[in-house]
């Protein structure tokens, strides 16, 4: 799962189990630094999208289970049902961290672009 750690001037941040350190005094001139930052970026919305489509699996194989219980069962209930469930809290709670993983290295990428076009 991903995680954010903030110390100072740097940021750490957990991306697909590798822990990635954000320095702004570290980036130099080199067209390396923007792709390495672009292929962390990359990863980020990876994982992103695949716990989407885990959570929407899981929501949809959920909400089948309940309906063959019971098929009269309505759909404010079913929706009641799926989001009591702690694994509903624990796939929203790992999506909004990749989401905010996601801008915050969009921020990141963005910034090193624009320092190497003024260079």
């Amino acid at each position: 799962m991903t995680e954010e750690k903030v110390e100072s001037d740097k940021v750490e941040l957990m991306v697909m189990d590798k822990t990635v350190i954000w320095d702004p005094t570290e980036i130099n001139d080199t067209i390396e630094t923007l792709t390495k930052w672009g292929h962390i970026l990359a990863e980020a919305q990876w994982e992103r999208d695949s716990l989407d489509a885990a959570y929407r699996s899981w929501r949809a194989e959920f909400g089948r289970q309940l309906t063959e219980a019971n098929s009269k069962l309505p759909e404010w209930k079913i929706r009641q049902q799926i989001e009591a469930n702690d694994k509903f809290r624990d796939y929203k709670r790992g999506m909004a961290i990749t989401i905010r993983n996601c801008v915050f290295l969009e921020i990141v990428v963005s910034a090193i672009a624009k320092f190497f076009a003024r260079s």
